[in-house]
């Protein structure tokens, strides 16, 4: 037993002193060029190495010098990798127990090129191809036993004091997209790697110049054959400071012009993640973004398990200003398959201060006189990758807040939404132009619209008719009830619509609400396939106060009274100039009102009694107006047009053009009684029937008579006619003279007509 222990001895005694005597009588760099051409063969590249040096005891050691690593044919005339110095240590017992114990890994300057050709194809694919084309080792009727009794992998038996990459640079230079990034001076050291205790990682470097780094804990690793990556502990900590965002500028498609150039814009990262063994997380963090305006980020995230995510708070600030928070949960994400539970809550965000990210808004309220103050935003929404719902949403209009509900699909333009409110007031929402630059600017006129059937460019940058053809293929379904709405100094009480839009076809079925003492209910369609877009419209009013109306609308003040009317209408365009396409017809009655500025009485008066005083009031009153009217391109038309008062009868027809603001209507009154003037002095008696014609602008409509021989005789007949004129002509009250007494003579009597002093 002692001479056989002995000699075991003896044996091992010898081993050593060879192992660690080989390498002085043993160049391995004899074997430099055997080494590179049987990495050719395995990889088809050529490779070179400066130098080799190898250990064996007490450490298995190679160090190597100078390695280059080409690339493949067709890439750039450049390494794949080169290395300047590699330099590794395993001890060399506990390989004799399956074990791997480095006691060194050093790196040295290693630069890795990466390069993506126009035609997608990469200078790595051929290591992979020849890495799937190796034959398997197992049977697949075997491979279920050679799989659990395979011995453990590297992994469960790695043990190392230091693994260090110093320098290190990865350039990727993508020529499929065209842009080429670099990280420089990495730095890679990971401490006491075991499987029993955390490993220490550091890691930092530079990307395109700007500084990054990354630090923390990762383990205890454990039993690797149980190893979940979702539940390895990990604690690790990320900082970007300063990084350019020149470099990736034509990577930022949805750039935000407010935020001015990216070139010129810089991004500060701070975030941290902890994970449990458990599967908890822990993820927070901030994003400082410099540009033209300060957007900064803040985020704290958690998580029981690997699907969901909870989002205790998320907020965004811009220029120091809250602007939105968010909190809830995420889900699936691991899975592919996300989907989110979130509330969300924007801060009051006032006009002035929107107006610096959308500079449209000074130009379009600069002369409002009430313009809106602020907005706010707050609700929950739901949803996944294809669809968006939103609960209890709540809007908030200056006081006015409006609660709603709906949705909206993603993959396609399709919204559906319900929103209800006690009170909203839309003047302060809708854009008021400059007076003075209207009046200068103004074109109204037929020729102004397109014709039926035409072509139109989209509108230039100055024009105001809205473009809405990318409605086109939106799909809608949108609900609105509102208490009171407030529009233009009238109250619409009870507002209610409803709208539909699909294929570019929007209609509003129906709209109806209280006004001004009646009731208005409408019903339209919108074509918006086309340009300018067409319209149609049918309206149903029934004792509105027109008055108030026609004034809020600034149509005009000059009239008053309770209307009723119908109306079918059509147009092409929805501006004020678009009124030259206008098409249609209706019917109209209004009841107990008055046409200010406009007083046909007295205009009688004048006519037949030059010189009597005007001291009567500037209107007609009137129990019943009525008519029926046809619209075309703008201008309307009445034949038969009936007004009654206590002392009138008015018929008339004429036309009005509603682009230019203009009319042009012959009345003809007749008197149903007794006209009197100041004192009982000046009267008109009944029957008398004298035309009068309106014609100019609605503001300042002109009134004449249009009297003749005709209109007077006509007058005559009967003794309607009183006063001076009526003794003169034989009516009124004088009698006419008798037959016997009247002389015959050659000359012609007189003509009466020419004793009338007209005003004309």
């Amino acid at each position: 037993m002692k001479k056989a222990l002995r000699y075991m001895l003896g044996g091992l005694a010898l081993l050593l002193a060879a192992l660690l005597t080989a390498p002085f009588f043993i160049d391995v760099n004899d074997y430099k060029d055997e080494i590179s051409q049987r990495v050719e063969d395995a990889t088809g590249r050529a490779v070179t190495i400066g130098g080799i040096q190898v250990s064996l005891f007490p450490w298995v050691g190679v160090e190597l010098e100078d390695v280059h690593l080409a690339n493949p044919d067709g890439f750039a005339a450049r390494d794949f990798i080169s290395i300047r110095h590699l330099d590794v240590k395993v001890a060399v017992l506990p390989l004799l127990d399956g074990r791997y114990e480095i006691k060194e890994f050093l790196l040295d300057a290693p630069n890795v090129y990466l390069q993506r050709r126009a035609d997608a194809r990469t200078n790595w694919d051929d290591l992979l191809t020849s890495s799937a084309e190796e034959p398997p080792t197992r049977s697949r009727a075997t491979g279920a036993q050679d799989a659990a009794t395979a011995p453990p992998s590297v992994l469960a038996g790695l043990k190392a004091d230091h693994i260090t990459i110093n320098d290190g640079k990865i350039t990727w230079n993508d020529e499929l997209n065209h842009v080429q990034y670099a990280f420089d001076a990495l730095h890679v050291a990971l401490d006491d790697v075991q499987l029993e205790r955390p490993i220490n990682v550091q890691l930092s470097g530079t990307l395109q110049g700007d500084r990054f780094e990354l630090s923390g804990m990762i383990g205890p690793i454990g039993d690797t054959s149980a190893l979940r990556v979702e539940r390895l502990p990990i604690k690790l900590k990320a900082v970007i400071e300063k990084l350019h965002l020149k470099s990736f500028a034509t990577q930022l498609d949805g750039w935000p012009g407010v935020l001015g150039a990216p070139a010129q814009a810089t991004l500060d990262l701070r975030a941290s993640l902890e994970q449990r063994p458990d599967g908890g997380r822990m993820i927070e963090g901030e994003l400082a973004l410099d540009a033209a305006h300060a957007v900064q980020a803040q985020w704290r995230m958690d998580s029981q398990d690997a699907q969901t995510l909870h989002i205790g708070e998320a907020t965004l600030r811009v220029d120091q200003q809250g602007v939105l928070s968010l909190s809830g949960k995420l889900k699936g994400f691991m899975r592919g398959q996300p989907s989110f539970d979130l509330m969300f809550k924007s801060e009051p965000l006032t006009r002035t201060w929107l107006a610096t990210f959308v500079p449209a808004l000074q130009d379009m309220y600069a002369h409002h006189p009430a313009p809106w103050r602020q907005v706010q935003a707050r609700g929950l929404v739901a949803g996944d990758a294809k669809h968006v719902e939103f609960r209890d949403l709540q809007l908030l209009f200056d006081e006015d807040r409006l609660h709603g509900v709906g949705q909206l699909r993603l993959d396609k333009p399709d919204i559906r939404l319900q929103l209800t409110g006690a009170a909203l007031h839309l003047d302060p929402w809708l854009p008021q132009a400059d007076s003075a630059g209207k009046e200068q600017g103004g074109s109204t006129g037929a020729e102004q619209t397109p014709e039926a059937g035409a072509t139109s460019s989209p509108p230039s940058e100055t024009a105001s008719e809205p473009d809405l053809r990318f409605l086109k293929d939106w799909s809608l379904n949108l609900r609105l009830e509102i208490d009171a709405l407030h529009l233009r100094g009238l109250q619409l009480n009870q507002f209610r619509t409803r709208m539909h839009g699909k294929n570019g076809r929007i209609a509003l079925n129906p709209m109806r609400f209280g006004l001004a003492g009646g009731r208005v209910e409408e019903q339209a369609t919108l074509n918006v396939a086309e340009y300018p877009a067409r319209w149609t419209e049918s309206a149903h009013v029934m004792g509105v106060r027109v008055g108030p109306v026609l004034q809020a609308l600034n149509v005009t003040d000059k009239l008053e009274g309770t209307l009723a009317l119908e109306t079918t209408l059509k147009g092409v365009g929805l501006t004020e100039r678009a009124l030259g396409s206008l098409n249609g017809k209706g019917n109209v009655m209004l009841r107990d009102g008055m046409i200010r500025g406009f007083d046909i009485a007295g205009t009688m008066r004048r006519v037949l009694h030059p010189g009597s005083p005007d001291t009567g009031p500037q209107q007609t009153d009137f129990t019943q107006l009525s008519g029926t009217f046809t619209i075309r391109h703008g201008v309307l038309s009445n034949k038969d047009l009936f007004m009654a008062s206590p002392l009138l009868r008015v018929s008339g027809a004429g036309t009005v053009d509603l682009a230019n603001r203009t009319l042009d209507y012959r009345f003809k009154p007749t008197v149903v009684g007794t006209l009197r003037g100041q004192g009982d002095q000046v009267t008109i008696r009944k029957g008398l029937t004298i035309p009068l014609r309106v014609t100019g602008g609605f503001d300042a409509p002109k009134v004449r008579p249009e009297v003749d021989a005709r209109t007077v005789i006509q007058g005559i007949r009967g003794g309607a006619v009183g006063g001076a004129l009526g003794g003169l002509l034989g009516g009124g009250q004088g009698k006419p003279p008798a037959k016997k007494q009247r002389k015959r003579s050659g000359k012609s009597a007189p003509n009466p007509l020419q004793a009338i002093p007209l005003p004309f």
